[in-house]
């Protein structure tokens, strides 16, 4: 027996020829997924778009199928969707169908904000992360450097240069070196001539009245016309060298940087004319490299009109890029020596590079994004309630930027954040408190559970777990659908496993919580338990809601997390360090 996928867009349908393209959607298209069979037989197809389970029916007519409800399946996605469709009769009917969702420019707007954030906020908690490490965390390769760090160098390396022309040219490095020159150019110089030029220049000899240069067998010659040696000044040394070969190298490395910038991005548009909708490349693009790409041509411009001024006017020479080397007369002069010294800082730098700052770039999806938004976001707040980032261990892989699990503390407190952890069924290797997943029975391929983020607080004594999950959707799709969901995965179905008395507890789990973009008109948190919630007197446990998390909404991840701690490392501890915020 056989399947295969049919897929519709607004009724019309495609072709799935090659599913390693992405097929071009938008946010507010109506989608259909048909999986055909040649035969009626008793299996269940499961479709998944990103992380939730799609309801689908079975029909009979002339070919037994599965189908979908047409509808906007798309519209709380922007940039990569990935649908997975698996049948459990037939391991070998796996097929992943991935979506570039193009969103309105309303949507695309408001999540600009929070790629701003990320592009501008996410490379400093990084460093402050790397700063207090204390395990080893690999560093880029020898030669790149991320693009605002080459920026900015390059920039205050020729704003330098243009402000020290004058000074540079009153202090030129120069030397004088012999060089053969016709001797009417030679008048006024040191100058010196050779017997052996004049006895194989015969010919340039001039006859002369008077006194004369050369004389011959009693006659007078004048040497005119002929090549002597001249001592002439000459600013072809190293040090002027090293300047010129530093303009020509920031002209070469933000040459490549501009021709690399098209290679990091495609542009998705269904049509020239289609103005109305946005791809997350293009939005990426615009945010992270049109103020960069606008910088470079200016450095450009800049560094360009210094080498006409160098080569044309002071007559330096280029030689290849020289790497600064302090001699004698650049330590004995200030312009020289200031100028090596910006020269030094550029030529460590290395060769442009997007694995840096630039680790958005990567980010094809607004799901990831969101995720890694609210990922710094627990950091910053975590940090606000006084915790020290102690180490951290960062991902393996495309995004080794981000964090996997950071470790802080405070007192005799300690508290670990864990981005993406699974959680696995119990089993010889499951440790004394560990998360165990109840509902799996082996593990195996999807026989885990992985939420976004795991906060562990554990003191010699005891631990507290709080379980988040990062959803962009809307408030009413968060409350009534992705709430109960975690619900009954990351409580009911998950557990602690208490190794002393042999028994699996969800007492010890604190927290479920959602955290979603919302609305200005959204509270900045809600509770399955409305009058149990954080500011009421008695809070009902685990803490179960929803977080609106947004740079411009900021109260309730502080509320929520104060909270969480307070009662955590009570918990843990029979005492509070963490205090609510004013």
């Amino acid at each position: 027996m056989g399947y295969y996928v049919k897929l519709k867009r607004n009724n019309e349908e495609l072709s799935l020829q090659d599913l390693n393209e992405a097929i071009l959607v938008r946010e507010d298209d109506n989608i259909q997924f048909l999986i055909v069979s040649d035969e009626e037989k008793k299996s269940k197809i499961t479709i998944e778009i990103e992380d939730y389970e799609v309801e689908i029916e079975q029909v009979a007519d002339n070919n037994f199928y599965f189908r979908t409800k047409e509808g906007q399946f798309f519209r709380e996605s922007f940039g990569l969707s990935v649908v997975n469709i698996r049948c459990d009769c037939d391991d070998k009917f796996n097929i992943q169908i991935k979506f570039e969702v193009l969103a309105r420019k309303f949507t695309a707007q408001r999540v600009e904000s929070i790629i701003q954030y990320l592009n501008k906020q996410s490379e400093n908690l990084w460093r402050v992360c790397l700063a207090r490490s204390s395990l080893s965390v690999g560093t880029q390769d020898v030669g790149d450097s991320d693009p605002e760090t080459l920026l900015d160098t390059a920039e205050k390396l020729v704003e330098r240069l243009v402000e020290s022309r004058l000074e540079i040219q009153n202090q030129l490095r120069q030397r004088l070196v012999p060089r053969k020159v016709p001797s009417w150019r030679a008048r006024g110089l040191n100058t010196d001539v050779d017997p052996c030029d004049i006895v194989t220049n015969l010919d340039s000899l001039q006859s002369f009245f008077g006194d004369g240069d050369v004389v011959i067998r009693g006659r007078t010659y004048s040497v005119f016309g002929l090549d002597v040696t001249a001592l002439e000044h000459t600013s072809d040394v190293y040090e002027n060298n090293v300047l010129i070969g530093g303009i020509y190298s920031v002209r070469r490395r933000l040459t490549a940087f501009l021709d690399d910038i098209p290679k990091q991005f495609k542009s998705y548009r269904l049509a020239i004319y289609d103005t109305e909708y946005e791809s997350l490349p293009d939005l990426l693009a615009r945010i992270t490299t049109v103020g960069m790409e606008r910088r470079a041509r200016k450095i450009l411009e800049t560094a360009n009109a210094l080498i006409r001024f160098f080569e044309n006017e002071l007559g330096l020479v280029y030689h290849g890029e020289l790497r600064p080397r302090i001699t004698p007369y650049v330590r004995s002069t200030r312009i020289y020596r200031s100028i090596f010294e910006e020269l030094h800082k550029w030529y460590n730098l290395g060769n442009p590079s997007f694995t840096g700052a630039g680790f958005l770039i990567k980010l094809r999806s607004l799901s990831k994004i969101y995720e890694f938004y609210c990922l710094f976001r627990l950091l910053e707040v975590l940090r606000e309630y006084g915790l020290i980032i102690q180490k951290i261990k960062p991902i393996q892989g495309p995004y080794d930027q981000v964090p996997e699990q950071v470790e802080l503390t405070n007192d005799n407190i300690k508290i670990i954040l864990f981005y993406e952890p699974k959680i696995v069924p119990l089993s010889e290797s499951t440790k004394h408190l560990d998360l165990v997943d109840i509902y799996h029975t082996s593990k195996g391929f999807g026989n885990y559970w992985m939420p976004d983020f795991v906060l562990r607080i554990e003191s010699p004594f005891d631990v507290v777990y709080g379980v988040l999950d990062a959803k962009y959707s809307r408030y009413r799709t968060v409350k009534e659908e992705r709430v109960p969901d975690m619900f009954s995965k990351y409580f009911y179905d998950t557990a602690v496993y208490d190794a002393h008395q042999k028994i699996l507890d969800s007492g010890r789990i604190f927290a479920v919580l959602a955290l979603y973009p919302g609305s200005e008109q959204d509270a900045d948190c809600f509770f399955q338990w409305r009058k149990y919630g954080i500011r009421a007197q008695v809070t009902r446990l685990p803490l179960l809601g929803g977080v609106k998390v947004l740079p411009e909404f900021q109260t309730g991840l502080r509320d929520v997390i104060g909270k969480f701690l307070e009662l955590g490392c009570q918990r843990v501890s029979c005492s509070s360090p963490f205090l609510p915020m004013a």
